[in-house]
């Protein structure tokens, strides 16, 4: 994890600007923290869409499966590929919760 450490060597910042630029760089570690959760969830739920979509082109999963199933696995990656297509609008839950669904 990185650390980030502000000294006050020839005593040119104030304390009160020492802990705004703390607090500054907090504030943006968790928004890095929750760009990266997204990112990471973005790309698990791209792969598994992607398998998803090899595992229907096996004609032998295909001959295991009802059209029933088909249907619904069908559906469920249409809508995790919309849900991806407009990532930018989806919340972290969302994607995490289709995710778990589609495995």
């Amino acid at each position: 994890m990185n650390e980030i450490t502000i000294t006050n060597d020839k005593e040119r910042l104030s304390s009160k600007e020492i802990n705004d630029m703390i607090r500054e760089a907090e504030k943006y570690r968790a928004e890095d923290e929750k760009f990266l959760r997204k990112a990471n969830v973005l790309n698990a739920l791209d792969y598994c869409v992607y398998k998803m979509k090899n595992a229907l082109k096996n004609k032998d999963a295909n001959l295991k499966l009802s059209s029933q199933e088909y249907e619904n696995i069908n559906s469920g990656i249409a809508k995790a590929t919309n849900l991806l297509e407009s990532n930018q609008q989806s919340e972290i839950d969302v994607l995490e919760n289709h995710l778990k669904e589609l495995e």
